[in-house]
């Protein structure tokens, strides 16, 4: 695991952008997170910055359908883990995005302690997905 470094946040509710930095920064020693409330403005955050060593990212932004918002960061950042947070809990959305390549899956309504738990497995190189019957699988 690495010192410092960036996180990009796109989420366009200021609270939850909020409370995941909080996550971020708990999970990540010295990291800086970097807000933004549309993937547009993501992808801005990406081209300006080398290194984003976390994307977190809403399954509902404004200017984007589905898992389209991720492909797109996907392509911006290809080399930068991407964790999908979501108020909807619902298995199909999980398995599409272990199935795109997502870094993990994590509901917004965890826990903020469970979060930086799950950034920090994530950082050091897990894959955390909800399954059924148990909280995570790795």
């Amino acid at each position: 695991m690495s010192q410092g470094g960036y996180v990009l946040i796109a989420d366009d509710h200021p609270l939850t952008r909020e409370g995941l930095a909080l996550a971020a920064r708990a999970a990540m020693p010295g990291v800086a997170p970097i807000s933004a409330g549309t993937v547009e403005q993501a992808e801005q955050a990406l081209a300006s910055r080398r290194a984003v060593r976390l994307i977190l990212l809403d399954f509902v932004l404004p200017d984007s359908n589905g898992y389209s918002g991720f492909m797109r960061l996907q392509m911006a950042s290809r080399s930068s883990p991407i964790v999908i947070v979501s108020g909807r809990e619902e298995v199909g959305l999980i398995e599409a995005a272990r199935a795109l390549g997502a870094a993990g899956f994590i509901f917004k309504s965890d826990p903020l302690d469970n979060i930086a738990e799950k950034l920090r497995r994530i950082d050091a190189g897990a894959s955390i997905f909800p399954s059924e019957g148990s909280p995570d699988s790795v």
